[in-house]
């Protein structure tokens, strides 16, 4: 089955019920990884475009209201660079080093989720 676009109803169960084949699916696309795991429905337009900014490989900066998961996103994406290897280096930079530590622990924790373990 090609993994890098799902097409039918058959496809979209497969993510549910066949782990080797939602971990193939999700290799191709950090915004069906997110959806997924972090159970976000109804994207708005902006989240559509945050998950594409992230896999552009380009610099981006976010501006947006509080409560809009801008950091889950970021911290998510680090977590699929990760398990797909996506990402040779991955840097954290913060104004204060105990913030960069708590933002890497919040990575790790995300990472030892009992259902990201269960499939990884």
């Amino acid at each position: 089955m090609n993994c890098e676009a799902i097409n039918t109803l058959e496809d979209i169960e497969d993510v549910f019920t066949d782990a080797e084949f939602r971990k193939e699916y999700f290799s191709y696309s950090f915004g069906a990884f997110f959806d997924y795991y972090y159970a976000w429905e109804d994207k708005a337009p902006f989240e559509k475009q945050m998950d594409e900014d992230l896999e552009s490989n380009d610099n981006i900066i976010w501006e947006g209201f509080r409560a809009s998961r801008k950091t889950t996103r970021a911290r998510a994406f680090v977590v699929w660079s990760i398990i797909y290897t996506k990402k040779k280096y991955i840097v954290v930079q913060s104004n204060e080093a105990t913030k960069s530590g708590d933002w890497v622990r919040q990575v790790a924790k995300m990472l030892l989720d009992p259902i990201i373990v269960g499939d990884y």
